[in-house]
């Protein structure tokens, strides 16, 4: 049981936790369906991270790929330096029986890790997860534009909530990552957008790419203008990158950050460290708007 909940129930939208009472008291509405809000302001008390670990571990056991989500203390240090905002609901009892967050990184923001707990299922509970993370987004403006989100490809409800929530499909990654649950199987997921921004904005691609990224920005109403970067006039082998290995899924990723140009004996060096340590699939992130 979580200490210092308020056990009154409300129809109130979703809700950031209010400021510290005491230590840091909470005020939720507890079986209300309504999600409340974990931001950097508001933190993320243990009891609340702890409940989200235990979401996780019931649904998936110790299978889900991303550690963090067992580590309470992580997740509370997320939420406090910004770059997890949360979205959970939580039963009269005080269980947390529904997650799902925005993650702020250096190549933008995502929306994952949405779950609902098994005993509540049919309480639209993903919906109203997704819509309060959503809403927030809107109303805090271009900081949480654009906005991606992933769904495995055998999970077709998703697909159809995403879509519902103005997410257009961009692309597929094929055999992205092992199951949560060691069949041996790849999943494969689809890759959705939105755009939350009412401004336009330059991307710049090669001159191979430059009919296909403007078939997407135009399908898919991005008000982007594509065109060609300037000629590349050097590279370099001490560019530092981020470089994402994710051993349990077999999955990893090169991130370039803006102006940065790294050279093809750097990037082939780090894919055969890759490679070395069993990773299957490699994707590398690079920021469109950066004309390097």
């Amino acid at each position: 049981m979580i200490q210092a909940l308020a056990t009154q129930t409300s129809t109130a939208p979703a809700s950031s936790l209010g400021a510290s009472t005491a230590s840091r008291g909470l005020r939720v509405w507890l079986r209300s369906d309504e999600p409340v809000l974990l931001d950097a302001k508001s933190g993320c008390p243990h009891q609340i991270a702890e409940g989200i670990s235990q979401l996780f571990r019931r649904q998936y056991g110790d299978q889900y790929h991303r550690d963090v989500l067992y580590n309470p203390s992580s997740i509370s240090d997320a939420v406090e330096a910004g770059k997890w905002l949360a979205a959970v609901v939580l039963d009269s009892d005080g269980t947390t029986v529904a997650h799902g967050a925005l993650l702020r990184g250096e190549q933008g923001v995502k929306l994952a890790r949405i779950v609902v707990d098994s005993s509540a299922r049919g309480r639209h509970l993903a919906e109203r997860i997704t819509d309060a993370l959503l809403d927030h987004a809107v109303a805090s403006g271009g900081g949480f534009a654009p906005v991606l989100t992933e769904s495995v490809t055998t999970h077709p409800v998703t697909q159809r909530l995403f879509i519902s929530r103005g997410f257009e499909p961009l692309g597929v990654c094929v055999h992205k990552f092992l199951d949560y649950f060691q069949t041996g199987q790849r999943e494969s997921v689809l890759v959705m957008g939105r755009d939350l921004s009412s401004s336009s904005r330059v991307l710049y691609v090669p001159e191979q790419f430059k009919g296909l990224c403007s078939y997407i920005s135009d399908l898919h109403s991005l008000r982007a203008e594509v065109v060609v970067p300037p000629e590349v006039v050097s590279v370099s082998d001490s560019v530092e990158l981020k470089v994402r290995c994710d051993p349990y899924v077999g999955c990893g990723g090169v991130d370039v950050p803006v102006g940065a140009v790294p050279s093809h004996q750097l990037l082939s060096g780090i894919l055969h460290r890759l490679r070395d340590q069993q990773i299957k699939f490699v994707d590398g992130r690079v920021r469109l708007d950066d004309p390097c």
